[in-house]
């Protein structure tokens, strides 16, 4: 199965994707109030998992295109498919330890490789009876409840993890202290699930520095709209940088609290022209240069900024991110590998890579199935020598970006997929 991308000039406007992110947070906050109403979310492989999570923990949903109607009830458990998200995975494993019943956690082949000790550390703490694999991975079996307490969690594996907890704790018998130990990466994202809580009346004080307090019940339903997705809209506009643009991607709301909304200021670093005019992102490429960017707090632009950096004249230094080893795939390895393969220079770092930009040949890659590998190659071909061929799953950007493919072309790109591998 693969997906081809032909060298190829794009200019355009188009709409970004609803956020992932939040959307992942929206079902499980509402899933803690009893109940909400969710606009404009991501219909995604992932957030579709989030949704039959939710619906095994105690909810009930309508869902159409434009909105998810959630009702609550009280916990309940049973077997969760959470497929290839890590997101519904650790969400899930929390919600699962309020229940008395026994729930059991899994996922795809990837999934169950991701890293879950420190969570199931937490939640025995609270109470919970959870146990995983001895290498720390699912499969988990969880049976609750949970009372409150206080309870440390790693800050260098997972941001999740303190995002499953604070999720869960409205609903934990006696207050919860939650402190994250130093170095925490991906904080925005954790500041985004308290921005939640808040939304539906929840009191989340954090002092001292990486210590929260969580106290008291929902006071109300959720209702939010979900906006537009940096992470997800940081491909075409890094496809309008590489071959001049002009791009533009609308629905990005300039006061989102998103980590990855700092892909404007970064495309800017590496030479680009980045124009904002109410909720619309434009970018026109020129003269573009390496840059030195450190990733530790928005991991998700790696694979996006590997492919800009291939493209720039010079050295880039992409580090502080050494959990990108931990994603869907190991995304260093994976990324350089395929750029080493299409002829630029990349070189693996613990936490990141050095990549010398300059011509990119045509070739073959391997998206491993991730769904970021598969689009940053695929927005690298637009400026490759010759047509660049991602294999894999051929869909595998349907987990954040079900419009990705139709976007490209959109566009202008020209993009084969071909579900079936040749004889």
């Amino acid at each position: 199965m693969t997906l081809t991308v032909h060298p190829t000039n794009v200019q355009g406007t188009l709409p970004a994707p609803p956020s992932k992110s939040i959307t992942h947070r929206a079902l499980f906050a509402a899933l803690t109030a009893n109940g909400g109403t969710i606009t404009r979310p991501l219909l995604s492989a992932d957030t579709r998992a989030s949704l039959d999570a939710i619906e095994t923990l105690g909810a009930q949903h309508v869902t159409t295109q434009r909105e998810i109607t959630v009702r609550g009830g009280p916990p309940t458990g049973g077997d969760i498919d959470a497929k290839n998200s890590g997101t519904t995975l650790r969400f899930a494993t929390a919600q699962a330890a309020l229940s008395p019943q026994t729930s059991t956690l899994s996922g795809d082949t990837s999934l169950n490789e991701r890293p879950m000790q420190d969570l199931i550390d937490a939640l025995n703490e609270l109470g919970a009876n959870a146990t995983c694999q001895t290498d720390g991975t699912p499969p988990i079996t969880v049976t609750g409840p949970l009372e409150g307490n206080h309870v440390k969690v790693p800050g260098n594996i997972s941001s999740q993890y303190a995002s499953a907890l604070l999720l869960a704790a409205p609903r934990i018998e006696g207050d919860l202290t939650l402190t994250i130990d130093e170095p925490i990466r991906s904080r925005p994202y954790i500041d985004l699930t308290v921005r939640i809580l808040e939304t539906i009346g929840v009191t989340v004080t954090e002092n001292p520095k990486g210590t929260f307090h969580v106290e008291g019940s929902p006071q109300r339903r959720l209702r939010t709209a979900v906006p537009g997705d940096y992470s997800g809209a940081a491909f075409p506009l890094v496809a309008g940088a590489l071959t001049k643009g002009p791009v533009t991607v609308t629905d990005l709301d300039p006061h989102a609290v998103q980590a990855d909304a700092r892909i404007e200021s970064l495309l800017e670093q590496f030479g680009c022209t980045v124009t904002r005019n109410g909720d619309a992102v434009t970018v026109k490429g020129g003269s573009l240069s390496g840059a030195n960017v450190d990733l530790a707090d928005s991991p998700d632009l790696f694979p996006a900024l590997c492919v800009l950096a291939a493209g720039s004249e010079g050295e880039t230094v992409l580090e502080g991110a050494p959990h990108l080893r931990n994603k869907e795939s190991d995304r260093i390895d994976a990324m350089v590998t395929g750029l080493n393969r299409l002829g630029v220079s990349a070189e693996a770092l613990d936490d990141g890579a050095r990549i010398e930009g300059g011509s990119v040949q045509g070739g073959r890659v391997e998206s491993r199935d991730d769904h970021r590998i598969q689009m940053a190659f695929a927005v690298l071909g637009l400026i490759a020598e010759d047509p660049v061929t991602i294999e894999g799953e051929v869909d595998a950007y349907e987990v954040s970006y079900p419009g990705f493919v139709d976007a490209m072309r959109a566009l202008g790109a020209r993009v084969d997929a071909v579900k079936e591998a040749p004889a």
